[in-house]
């Protein structure tokens, strides 16, 4: 066959095995809107200022990047950016989107990013687009691995799902810790393409690779989109086009695909592949594909991936008959994005189908009045409705940002409750006065309470005082506590005063003080000898405090030798380059028998001896294997 015969058909085996796939409605026009807003931003800056704007700006929230406007442009120019904002939610945001899997329960690690995608799948409705996106900005990621890259310092990537490294398989660390994130960002690939297939689910943060086939991976294509805003950045595929890139001295004819508006799906196993440079700001990637040998996987981790796969159960909407509709008066709705009626529209339900449920709202207190559809008696209990449409006033209580507005909180939940979850993000504007508010309002009737505070790097107003007013308000027979503060100052002060008031009753703590470097051995020793000997579930984040010795592992060995005898459960994780091997051997002598334990210590310049119940990876995790009656 002539030379020019076999370099057309290779051309056109290139072609067929590259395609760009438009994004859906509702994420591309979420997209657009975010691409719009910044554009007006950048123009509004540029006017006003030489300086360059935060890399971080293209992976931003809506109300961030406002925030951010707020202090870099004059009030005049902010005011024209906001309401070029509004216009947009107005004209540009969609108004139906696409429902979300029903979340994980069970496998909490302390991640903030695990947390929060937790708090997105419970409610169900909220855009898939920007969620994704708000989960990616708060992961821990990693450093890049590929040691033929040379990629920048700012280059990082997350992983879930399968990985495949020459003759070893398994699944990545975060699969089993990041389950609520591993459904979310499946159902974002799945939603793009529906057809495709993966193992594995890949995030990379600004990597700029040189040409390169992916070795490692199973024989079908890859799904790459962008998460990010930013110029340039362009994916290069070998094949038919008119861009040459230089590979092995020679000049490799192919073509550059942007990935604004489109996701990419192409064979990366067998096609020369690149990334062109970017501007501006930060780049975000995800990729999903198959890696190699997959099959040779044992059957409880393919059991794993789809649980965690496009195949998660969604709301029970779903299985409503459909002869059902529900009409939610918009003046009181908390989330009037029309995702209710996206979902019943995926269930089947007509538009002339009369209404089953109207909700009356006076005041905090629902007023609830059921109708039998004309087309049958057929009737839905109304709790499962209340369950999944409206969830509980926690979703209103969280979208509140200033003191006022927590003064009477309590009121808005349901006589009784016993268990309550709030998450505040970016809670910036509260004072010590809206602790002490969330402190009064806890009802006495609580179990489990789990609180957190994911405050910006922006100076917070909160003290010790306040810290104290909430710790006091802690039920007595709370038996479950979930406590994040993210980026806040705690000193030694604040713990103990929360150490002063633990509820003795309690069976689970979960505490994550991460990016907190204010605190010493004496806070947190207080803290850890308050704990209760009821305790069968301990969770404890202090990643990023440097100052911790071997105090605080001795104190954690003496709490355990007498009181956490009960404990089957322990997360650990403190990276403080001042543990000995002394202290963590004197810590790991004293745990019990448990069924469950992550002991995490990578800052740590120490290489523990802790024999053969456990084992210690390079990075300093240290597995517990099981001692005696473990298991």
């Amino acid at each position: 066959m002539p030379v020019a015969d076999v370099h057309a058909i290779l051309l056109q085996l290139a072609r067929m095995a590259v395609a760009e796939i438009p994004l859906p409605d509702e994420l591309y026009q979420d997209a657009l809107e975010t691409y719009l807003l910044l554009q007006c931003f950048q123009q509004l800056y540029s006017e006003e200022s030489t300086g360059k704007l935060p890399r971080a700006l293209g992976m931003m929230p809506r109300n961030d990047v406002l925030l951010l406007a707020q202090q870099a442009l004059s009030a005049e120019s902010h005011s024209i950016l906001v309401a070029y904002a509004e216009a947009l939610s107005r004209q540009v945001s969609v108004q139906i989107h696409t429902l979300l899997p029903e979340p994980v329960f069970g496998s909490d690690c302390g991640s903030a990013a695990e947390l929060l995608a937790r708090r997105f799948l419970e409610d169900g409705t909220a855009p898939l687009w920007s969620s994704v996106r708000q989960i990616v900005m708060v992961l821990r990621k990693e450093k890049p691995r590929h040691g033929s890259f040379q990629l920048s310092e700012e280059a990082a990537s997350f992983s879930i799902g399968a990985y495949c490294n020459g003759a070893h398989q398994g699944l990545c660390r975060a699969t089993m810790t990041h389950k609520n994130v591993a459904r979310l960002l499946n159902r974002l690939v799945s939603r793009v393409c529906r057809e495709h297939t993966w193992t594995t689910t890949t995030l990379l943060f600004n990597y700029e690779t040189p040409p390169h086939i992916d070795h490692q991976n199973e024989a079908t294509p890859n799904l790459v989109l962008t998460l990010s805003v930013h110029d340039g950045g362009e994916l290069w595929i070998e094949g038919e086009g008119s861009d040459f890139v230089e590979h092995g001295g020679v000049m490799v004819k192919g073509c550059k695909h942007s990935l604004h508006s489109y996701a990419i799906r192409f064979e990366a196993f067998r096609l020369l592949h690149m990334t062109c440079p970017w501007q501006t700001f930060d780049r975000v990637t995800l990729v999903a594909f198959t890696v190699k040998k997959a099959e040779r996987l044992p059957q409880w981790t393919w059991d794993l991936l789809l649980e965690l796969g496009p195949g998660a159960e969604t709301s029970p909407i779903r299985r409503f008959p459909s002869s059902i509709r529900a009409e939610w008066p918009e003046e009181f709705l908390y989330r009037s994005d029309g995702a209710e009626w996206a979902a019943l529209s995926d269930a089947g339900v007509q538009s002339y189908v009369h209404r089953y449920v109207a909700v009356h709202c006076t005041g905090l207190s629902l007023k609830l009045r059921e109708k039998t559809s004309v087309m049958g008696a057929t009737t839905v209990p109304l709790s499962h409705f209340i369950s999944w449409m409206f969830r509980t006033f926690e979703d209103k209580i969280e979208e509140w940002t200033t003191d006022d507005e927590l003064e009477s909180f309590s009121s808005a939940l349901p006589p009784g409750t016993e268990k309550l979850t709030l998450s505040f993000v970016c809670p910036d504007k509260f004072t010590d006065t809206a602790l002490s508010h969330i402190g009064a309002g806890l009802p006495g009737t609580l179990q489990k309470l789990a609180l957190a505070f994911e405050f910006s790097w922006t100076e917070c107003k909160i003290t010790c005082s306040g810290f104290a007013k909430l710790a006091e308000g802690l039920p007595k027979g709370l038996t479950s506590l979930d406590l994040i503060i993210r980026n806040d100052e705690l000193p030694d002060k604040a713990l103990e005063s929360l150490a002063a008031k633990l509820p003795s009753t309690l069976t689970r703590v979960m505490l994550s003080f991460k990016d907190n470097a204010e605190f010493t051995d004496k806070g947190l020793c207080a803290l850890i000898s308050s704990f209760p000997a009821t305790l069968v579930e301990l969770i404890l984040n202090v990643d990023a405090n440097p100052q911790l010795t071997d105090t605080t592992l001795k104190a954690f060995a003496g709490w355990l030798s007498s009181s956490g005898s009960g404990l089957q459960k322990l997360y650990l994780i403190s990276n403080s380059s001042k543990y000995t091997q002394n202290g963590l051997k004197e810590l790991c002598s004293a745990l019990p028998s448990m069924k469950e334990l992550r002991l995490e210590f990578q800052s740590s310049e120490a290489e523990p001896d802790l024999g053969s119940q456990f084992v210690v990876s390079p990075d300093n995790l240290i597995t517990f294997m099981g001692s005696g009656s473990a298991s």
